[in-house]
């Protein structure tokens, strides 16, 4: 990883299902957009194995914790320990809700304290914006 480098974090969560919607939206995202320099890590759990970021099928509670705090844009799927992952290390996370929880996320999005992304040009927009607030160091 570079110093500086913004980070995007990003994980499926402890669903035992692979979620490899989320993994190929984050690859393709970094193969488009490569000269913004962002740097990626992403916990992948039973899903495909993704092209461009540092990644780990398996990390424990504290790795989590560590890697949300420390990303500058942090994407996740719509578990509520996910989401509460993200917001616990002040991160409005990006998520990109499995089926049988779109229905929660967008009551929460509604709420602000989210950035749904159910369609990838949304993803898109989401994780710019993110990145381009830079607010950790």
């Amino acid at each position: 990883m570079s110093v500086g480098a913004p980070l995007l974090f990003a994980t499926v969560g402890a669903e035992h299902r692979p979620f490899d919607r989320l993994v190929r939206w984050v690859d393709e995202w970094l193969d488009g957009n490569r000269d913004r320099g962002v740097e990626a890590y992403l916990h992948i759990g039973a899903s495909r194995v993704p092209r461009w970021p540092v990644w780990a099928s398996e990390v424990d509670q504290a790795e989590l914790e560590l890697a949300a705090w420390a990303a500058t844009a942090v994407v996740c799927d719509g578990a509520p320990a996910s989401i509460g992952l993200c917001l616990a290390a002040g991160r409005t996370p990006i998520v990109v809700p499995r089926r049988e929880q779109l229905p929660a996320c967008k009551r929460l999005a509604a709420t602000g304290r989210i950035g749904l992304a159910a369609r990838q040009d949304r993803f898109g927009e989401l994780l710019v914006a993110a990145l381009a607030a830079r607010p950790r160091l």
